[in-house]
């Protein structure tokens, strides 16, 4: 299980857009890169359709990390396991985190990322992140798929984010 950039910057930009003033660990730069993060997604198409042949199954970050990966894993009839510490971050990132402000689980599941969440075979990930040096994206591997069912955020099952049903 591979993302682009780092997951969670849109959730602590609509707080900031929500309660600006109260938003004291973030300065006005920080609170100004969050928000645009929650307004103006990443494009990514041109790094998608570069991958498209070494890329196994692909879905944009929208609902958040865990309810995304979890319908990659679902109609591939198996389950992810996210690994918490292989998860990218940034200074907001960190910070948000610091402060107790967000927890990790909410900042990967409120969505609005737009990232990208993918699967491909470990033998493509060297020209997958040669594609990605080329367009200035991050990629990362933050898990793998597995056997059991559902989604796992280390070893517990987790379940959140947006459902459209």
């Amino acid at each position: 299980l591979l993302v682009t950039g780092a997951i969670g910057e849109a959730s602590i930009g609509l707080n900031c857009l929500l309660n600006n003033n109260s938003i004291k660990y973030l300065d006005f730069n920080e609170k100004k890169n969050a928000i645009k993060r929650f307004l103006i997604p990443p494009i990514l198409h041109k790094f998608s359709i570069d991958n498209r042949q070494h890329i196994n199954a692909c879905i944009d970050v929208s609902d958040g990390l865990i309810e995304d990966t979890g319908k990659i894993a679902e109609y591939s009839n198996c389950g992810v396991r996210i690994i918490s510490k292989l998860l990218p971050t940034t200074n907001i990132i960190k910070k948000a985190l610091k402060e107790k402000k967000n927890s990790l689980f909410k900042l990967i599941s409120s969505g609005d990322d737009y990232e990208l969440a993918f699967s491909a075979k470990i033998n493509k990930l060297q020209i997958i992140k040669k594609v990605a040096l080329k367009h200035n994206i991050k990629v990362t591997v933050i898990g793998e798929f597995i056997k059991n069912k559902g989604v796992f955020l280390d070893s517990k099952k987790v379940q959140g984010g947006y459902s459209h049903l």
